[in-house]
């Protein structure tokens, strides 16, 4: 699963037209559900790093980056090492070589193959509330089935912001976070 924040921006870098669109179509209706986070779609490695060097919170970027950036003279695990953002996958056809993959791991990123993009969950974190702030959460369930719920959210949900107890007690501790 790829986790997005709810203030992220997802900078996506390839340079294959059918990904950007592949993207586009998974992130709408999170991007419809959840006005503050934002996608940059780049085809060029430097433009996207010009962007990344200059965005002032990087802990609120989440890069997906193709590896082979034909006719340009940077990869995207260079791309990545020289952004230094934390959150970041390498989306390829690569993803089998032992070198890219060692490379990735070094650097903290994960590796996506390309041909799973349209399967991957994605999964909307939200960060703690602070005391006395509410949660807009889309839902909440009460299950002790957590398998069950999360394969749930994962086929019908996943751009939705939920939260999940096992029991009923958990819930009633946070209750008041929610809104009505």
């Amino acid at each position: 699963e790829i986790k997005i924040k709810y203030n992220d921006t997802i900078v996506i870098i390839d340079d294959d037209e059918s990904i950007h669109e592949a993207w586009d179509k998974k992130l709408c209706d999170i991007i419809e559900t959840i006005s503050t986070i934002q996608v940059k779609h780049y085809r060029d490695g430097r433009e996207a790093l010009r962007f990344l060097d200059n965005f002032e919170n990087k802990q609120n970027v989440l890069l997906l980056s193709d590896y082979e950036l034909i006719g340009q003279d940077l990869n995207g695990l260079e791309i990545m090492e020289q952004s230094k953002i934390n959150r970041s996958i390498l989306v390829t056809s690569h993803y089998a070589e032992s070198e890219i993959r060692s490379r990735a791991n070094k650097l903290g990123a994960k590796i996506l193959p390309k041909d799973i993009v349209y399967s991957v969950p994605l999964k909307i974190e939200h960060s703690k509330p602070k005391d006395g702030e509410l949660v807009n959460a889309h839902i909440v369930f009460v299950d002790d089935e957590i398998d069950t719920v999360e394969k749930l959210i994962a086929d019908h949900y996943s751009h939705l912001l939920i939260d999940i107890y096992p029991n009923p007690f958990e819930f009633l501790k946070e209750v008041d976070k929610y809104t009505k």
